[in-house]
C-alpha cells in the first residue's frame, strides 16, 4: 500500500538541474547601496577573497598610520597633523556610512564617527585606542574590498 500524500517539498524540486540553478541576481553599483551583513558576506566569499585583501591592504592601513602618526606626535603644533587629519578625513565617510546602516540614525551616525575616530586618536589608554583602532581597519577594509569586488565585476 503506498502513500497517496507526497511530501509537497519533492513536488517542487525540478526534475532538470538546469532548471534548479536559476536565480535573479541583484545589480549592485556601490558598497553603498548594500547593507552591513551583506558587505561583510560579499567581501568573504570565495570569489572576493583578492579584493578584499586588497581592500584591507588600501582602506586598512589608513587607521593604522594615523593611530602611529597620531600617537607619535606629542604636540598638536607638529605639522604631521596635517596626516592624521588626512587619515581622518579618508576613514570618517566610510565610518558614517556603515553607522547609518547600522543605527537607522543621523545623529547616532555622527556620534559614532566622532567617538570612535577620536578614540583611537586620542584616547590616553592604549586598549581604547587600539580597539577603535581595529574597528576601524575592519571597516574600511571591508568596504573597501567590496568596492573592489563590485568594480571587478562591471
Amino acid at each position: 500500500m503506498q502513500n497517496t500524500n507526497t511530501n509537497t517539498a519533492l513536488k517542487s524540486v525540478p526534475a532538470s538541474p538546469r532548471a534548479r540553478v536559476k536565480r535573479t541576481r541583484k545589480v549592485v553599483k556601490s558598497a553603498t547601496a548594500v547593507g552591513i551583513v551583506d558587505q561583510v558576506k560579499l567581501a568573504f566569499q570565495a570569489g572576493n577573497l583578492i579584493a578584499t585583501a586588497i581592500g584591507f591592504l588600501l582602506g586598512g592601513v589608513i587607521p593604522l598610520f594615523t593611530y602611529m602618526i597620531a600617537h607619535s606626535l606629542g604636540t598638536i603644533t607638529n605639522p604631521l597633523i596635517v596626516l592624521v587629519a588626512g587619515g581622518l578625513a579618508y576613514s570618517a565617510p566610510t565610518v558614517y556610512q556603515w553607522g547609518a546602516k547600522a543605527f537607522q540614525s543621523r545623529y547616532k551616525s555622527i556620534g559614532f564617527v566622532i567617538l570612535i575616530e577620536g578614540c583611537m586618536t586620542l584616547a590616553p589608554q592604549a586598549w581604547i585606542a587600539i580597539t577603535a583602532l581595529v574597528y576601524l581597519i575592519m571597516i574600511n577594509g571591508v568596504a573597501t574590498g567590496v568596492t573592489l569586488a563590485l568594480g571587478q565585476r562591471k
